[in-house]
């Protein structure tokens, strides 16, 4: 291998970690509360950016056979850990999830149902209020009133409850702590991480490319500086990937798992099940066991479904940062009273189809399987109508199989959504809506079109 090559991915990680030390040492300065528009919005937001067209380097690296080897794979692996240790104890940047996170873990490990009581009950509690409303206010009181910090807090929380348990295991460690938080995010992505390698040698496929999902930046910022819980996800997808070949049960069951985190990855399970589709009995049962499994683990959010709900309002009227949403929802307004929940139904129902049919496509190999639950997932992540950079972990756990440069490069533009704050408090936010979003997703879905065109112009020669 010629030296420059072998120097390459040094340089690209000295870069990325060079990145996350500077944002973690700016962080302090993304005060709550303070005028967004004098934060080092700008600063910060190249740094991610710039850190995702370095990683964006490593796919054409890792496509050569000479950094298939256990030095490589190990070595940048620690490299990974060590960008994920620099965040830890940093401020988070821009996002407050987190407090969520953290006030359902207290509530829940206080014996009490959060999703019950919204956390804006603790405001102003009078002397004849329940018992529990009183030691919920209490229990903000005695961490810095945390209530105070969390957004939507008139609504109960939105996570299922499998999240809401690993939030609560954070409080048993440390109440109220976001380090704790992390710690545990660490240890499921360390986890997720050893199952991709299984994954990756299971279909065929090269083992290091796993250190595409590991040293992604857009997931090391969303996991471990402002935490977002989506990473639980991810062991769940890899298991029912894992196990579907041999152990469709088993499959059905973590794709349940999963949707207990989040509930969009029921959506793969036709997909997941179709080489078992001329076996009904089993095609049918792995999926309604997926079904069962979900609904059992769900149950407490499903009997709490009242107009506080937070699972309600996100599902009926949550829209952020989409790129087709709102041009659908706005053309089918024209002809329908309610173009909002008319396209909601649209593409849940198109989702649906596309589902079954890569379910029911002739002649699939077992092989492709992980291809096409990765245009599934992004086909929901692009038309969906919430486009947050951290959903973007959704479908990274299939990108090591089918390295699409397109997909890669959503998870580096969806960066540029860090601006939208600055520009919201200026009173210009339709330079983010109409002239970055369209960036954002546009760009990389011209070079998925080229990718799959050129895919099947090679496919047909």
């Amino acid at each position: 291998m010629p030296r420059y090559l072998s120097r390459t991915p040094l340089i690209l990680a000295a870069l990325i970690g060079a990145a996350f030390l500077i944002m973690r040492g700016i962080s302090p300065q993304f005060v709550r509360g303070t005028d967004t528009f004098t934060h080092p919005y700008i600063l910060f937001t190249s740094l991610l950016v710039g850190a995702g067209v370095c990683w964006l380097v490593f796919i054409p690296l890792f496509k050569r056979s000479s950094f298939n080897t256990p030095s490589w794979l190990w070595g940048l692996f620690a490299v990974g850990i060590a960008f994920r240790a620099i965040l830890f104890g940093s401020t988070p940047i821009y996002e407050d999830d987190w407090n969520r996170y953290l006030w359902d873990g207290l509530v829940t490990t206080q014996g009490e149902n959060p999703y019950v009581y919204p956390p804006d009950v603790t405001y102003a509690v009078r002397p004849d209020a329940p018992q529990a409303i009183r030691d919920l206010q209490a229990l903000s009181v005695a961490h810095d009133a945390l209530t105070a910090k969390v957004n939507n807090p008139h609504l109960t929380t939105i996570y299922p409850p499998l999240a809401v348990g690993v939030f609560a295991v954070a409080a048993k460690i440390a109440p109220a702590n976001l380090d704790a938080l992390r710690l545990l995010y660490l240890m499921v992505d360390v986890l997720s991480f050893f199952l991709l390698l299984k994954a990756l040698q299971a279909y065929g496929r090269p083992r290091h490319w796993a250190l595409l999902y590991w040293l992604n930046p857009l997931l090391i910022y969303s996991v471990y500086n402002v935490a977002h819980m989506d990473i639980l996800i991810v062991p769940f997808l890899l298991l029912a990937l894992i196990t579907v070949k041999t152990r469709p049960f088993w499959a059905g069951a973590m794709l349940g798992l999963a949707a207990a985190v989040k509930f969009w990855p029921l959506l793969l399970g036709p997909v997941l099940l179709r080489h078992y589709r001329n076996k009904p009995l089993v095609f049918i049962g792995a999926g309604a066991l997926a079904g069962l499994v979900c609904l059992i683990l769900t149950l407490p959010l499903l009997l709490e479904l009242r107009v506080d709900s937070g699972f309600v309002a996100y599902s009926q009227d949550w829209v952020r940062s989409s790129f087709l949403f709102p041009y659908l929802a706005s053309g089918l307004g024209v002809f329908l009273e309610n173009g909002d929940a008319a396209a909601r139904i649209f593409v849940a129902s198109l989702l649906t189809l596309l589902s079954f049919g890569l379910a029911f496509k002739p002649n699939m190999e077992e092989a492709r399987l992980p291809a096409s639950l990765l245009g599934l997932t992004l086909a929901l992540y692009l038309i969906s109508p919430t486009g947050y950079p951290w959903y973007t972990i959704w479908f990274l756990a299939f990108l090591p199989f089918v390295p699409l440069y397109g997909a890669a490069l959503l998870t580096v533009m969806v960066g540029l959504y860090y601006v939208r704050y600055a520009l919201g408090e200026r009173d210009i936010y339709d330079v983010y809506t109409y002239g970055l979003v369209p960036l954002q997703f546009g760009l990389p879905m011209l070079v998925l079109g080229y990718e799959a065109w050129r895919s099947k112009r090679t496919h047909h020669v």
